[in-house]
This record gives structure tokens, C-alpha cells and sequence, in this order.
């Protein structure tokens, strides 16, 4: 059996921060908009953002580990607004 893949659906990423500290960052700063999460996974502390097709899940973790060869980039149309931060 084949498959074609269209694109990535979401990402998942750990953060050594705290939710609201990741939800500032990623509303904030980022200007993702925080998505409510179906009510079957709300009980599971993850954060979801999506900003026009990229969508993003946040975990918090207690004792985070960082990965030596995990990266994730994002493309920007505009990066001179990063210059503020």
C-alpha cells in the first residue's frame, strides 16, 4: 500500500516552562491563538496554538531534558518585529 502525504498535521513540543509562562510566549510573543482543546483531552494539561495552518501542542514538564538533535523551525513573512523583543 502507498501513501501520499499531504503535510504534518501538528507539532508536539516539551517546554521546561510553565503553562502560563508558555501561553504568554506563544500568545504573546509568537501571536499564535491558543485552540480549546476537545473535551475527551482536556484533563491532560497540554497547550494547543495554531497560527494559520501551523499548529503547535505544549507540554510542561517537571524535570525537562532538552534533545540534543530535535529543532523545529518556523518560517516567518515579516521578521523585523522580532527586533522588539
Amino acid at each position: 500500500m502507498n501513501f501520499l502525504f499531504k503535510s504534518i498535521d501538528h507539532y508536539q513540543l516539551a517546554s521546561p516552562n510553565t503553562e502560563d509562562q508558555s501561553r504568554k510566549f506563544f500568545t504573546e510573543i509568537l501571536m499564535f491563538r491558543e485552540v480549546k482543546k476537545p473535551l475527551s483531552l482536556s484533563s491532560n494539561g497540554w497547550l494547543w496554538f495554531e497560527s494559520g495552518s501551523i499548529k503547535i501542542h505544549v507540554g510542561t514538564e517537571d524535570h525537562f531534558i532538552t534533545q540534543k538533535k530535535l529543532i523545529q523551525h518556523l518560517k516567518l513573512k515579516n521578521s523585523t518585529n522580532l527586533n522588539n523583543i
